[in-house]
């Protein structure tokens, strides 16, 4: 099997049937790819009906909740092909982009995570608009805010780009890369920071992510949640643990003591909470991290231009 093509999937309603058609159209690898829904236990009848579109479909359903970032890890570990492409439920790749997306891979072997060129997708005419453009990707150390960054700000390595991160809507790597990795941390909760997480964490082990502009997915934005909720605390006890897994002691403690200021206690007790449920998993890989890394959070911040930690 040469390739995988993984999505996390709870309640997409008619936007998964759209992106799996969508990636059927534009697939020619003569058979030797399928797709992997990790069914995160949806009420509707979307995965159903993009399961009956292709037999290249493969489905593993939960009937309890997993949340996306154990999802998209749990659909990794379903997956059978060498590289593996990361799509959200509400996506539409151009023609050739897959299929770009799997050369560079190729080309980069088990040394980077490859990032395309990503358009807003209009999810009512189905087309991507290529008046709104997503190159670069990066966050903020202190806060974890997530930004774009233009293609002119990043730079230039071969035919490639360096982006500080990779957003987890669209993004690929071989399978080796992936679990000498760690992959997607499966005890973040609900939504949100996994994609970061993995970003850093890659970085960290003396590897890279790589912008290719040439292949074009888009991909439905939205200011807020229509399908499921997420609450407040999920996503800060998510900012925790990657913090405390990542950061070397000085950067953790400064970082955690910036967070009690920014928030109100109740918000950072309820966080705290969430994130010792899982704490023992997060010293587990805490020390593996900063065993095996090759760089740290001190360069990361001068490599990308950061504010923080100095």
């Amino acid at each position: 099997m040469q390739t995988s093509i993984i999505i996390a999937a709870h309640n997409e309603g008619d936007l998964l049937p759209n992106t799996v058609r969508s990636i059927a159209e534009v697939m020619d690898f003569d058979g030797d790819w399928e797709i992997v829904i990790l069914d995160d236990a949806s009420t509707d009848e979307s995965v159903q009906r993009a399961q009956a579109l292709s037999s290249n479909v493969v489905v593993k359903r939960y009937d309890s909740r997993l949340g996306c970032p154990k999802a998209k890890h749990f659909g990794a570990l379903e997956a059978r092909g060498e590289v593996l492409i990361f799509l959200d439920g509400h996506c539409k790749p151009e023609p050739c982009s897959l299929e770009r997306m799997v050369k560079s891979v190729k080309e980069v072997g088990d040394t980077a995570v490859i990032t395309p060129r990503i358009p807003s997708l209009n999810p009512d005419s189905w087309q991507n608009d290529m008046g709104f453009v997503g190159h670069g990707f990066y966050f903020d150390l202190e806060d974890m805010s997530c930004h774009w960054r233009g293609l002119g700000n990043l730079k230039p390595k071969g035919r490639f780009f360096e982006t500080p991160a990779a957003v987890g809507c669209c993004l690929a790597m071989s399978r080796n890369l992936y679990l000498s990795t760690g992959g997607f941390d499966q005890d973040m909760v609900e939504w949100g920071i996994e994609d970061i997480d993995f970003s850093f964490r890659v970085w960290l082990l003396g590897l890279e992510i790589l912008h290719d502009p040439a292949p074009i997915i888009g991909h439905r934005f939205r200011s807020g949640f229509d399908n499921y909720s997420v609450l407040p605390e999920s996503v800060i006890a998510n900012q925790i643990r990657m913090a405390r897994k990542n950061f070397a002691d000085k950067s953790w403690n400064a970082w955690n003591e910036k967070l009690k200021d920014r928030l109100p206690a109740e918000s950072w007790e309820k966080a705290w909470q969430v994130y010792k449920e899982n704490e023992a998993s997060a010293e587990e890989q805490r020390e593996k991290i900063l065993t095996k890394r090759k760089m740290d959070e001190l360069e990361y911040a001068e490599r990308f231009g950061l504010d923080w930690p100095k």
